[in-house]
């Protein structure tokens, strides 16, 4: 088993021996414009990891925690969100690292589905890492698959933001009853070429702009959802599930000390 939430707590100490890789995902509760659920980045993101981890766990060693639904959503109140600060939020996330840390654990994977929890997720492992001599990262599944999705993608720079082109294709792919297709409509959001976009894959520019969503969209969607189907959800979420696997593969292999490849540094991983 593969699930954290399935085992016993004697399970759960067992598994400390093999030096599993502990994957953590996180999500929020939102609003995803007119046409998608609240839950739509906790749907994904605990898509993505449930198929990623339930692949890689026959390869190597690894754990699936459950998702963390609450996030940083302070941006999305204008509309809807069940939101925390963003000191509370480091000190949940701080929190439950350090429950799996006390238990023994020493590689940890904060695996994102959520623009907001970003900056506070680099610097909560940046404390982790201060306090505890544990392999501890994050990453933005979407980033991962930075390639992979912009050469499924349709949209040009802009088009892939918020309840846009990916995520909705992804709920159709995975929970399509849920999409209100009838309220689907575009919306770019505000652009400052060279400068700043809001783009999931193709950048957001060299300058970081405090917004919130009631600035800069009139219905909670920025991107292009009129270009999302189900067949392209399909596409996107194998991507994801592919890169995501390969990392925990790959991070299965690296120092704790150090962090890179136990191959290159000749560091013994036990």
């Amino acid at each position: 088993m593969f699930r954290v939430a399935d085992l016993t707590w004697e399970e759960v100490r067992a598994r400390v021996a093999g030096d599993p890789v502990v994957v953590l995902p996180t999500g929020s509760l939102e609003q995803h414009g007119p046409h998608l659920p609240v839950k739509t980045d906790t749907l994904l993101v605990s898509s993505v990891c449930e198929e990623a981890v339930r692949r890689a766990s026959a390869k190597v060693d690894v754990l699936l925690a459950p998702t963390v639904w609450m996030g940083l959503s302070t941006h999305h109140t204008g509309y809807f969100s069940l939101t925390l600060s963003f000191d509370t939020y480091q000190q949940v996330i701080t929190e439950i690292l350090e429950s799996f840390i006390r238990t023994g654990f020493r590689r940890l994977l904060i695996i994102n589905g959520h623009g907001g929890n970003t900056d506070p997720l680099h610097l909560t492992v940046t404390r982790v890492r201060d306090r505890h001599k544990v392999l501890v990262a994050t990453a933005d599944y979407w980033d991962l698959a930075r390639d992979e999705f912009n050469r499924i993608r349709e949209s040009p720079a802009g088009g892939m933001g918020h309840a846009c082109e990916w995520e909705t294709a992804g709920v159709m792919h995975l929970e399509g009853a849920l999409v209100r297709a009838d309220r689907i409509q575009a919306e770019y959001p505000p652009s400052i070429p060279g400068w700043f976009v809001i783009d999931m894959t193709q950048g957001s520019g060299p300058v970081k702009i405090g917004t919130r969503f009631e600035d800069i969209t009139r219905r909670g969607v920025v991107g292009d959802p009129t270009l999302a189907t189900p067949e392209k959800g399909r596409r996107f979420f194998e991507a994801a599930v592919g890169r995501l696997e390969q990392l925990l593969i790959a991070f299965r292999g690296w120092s704790i000390e150090n962090g890179v490849s136990a191959e290159t540094s000749g560091t013994r991983v036990s």
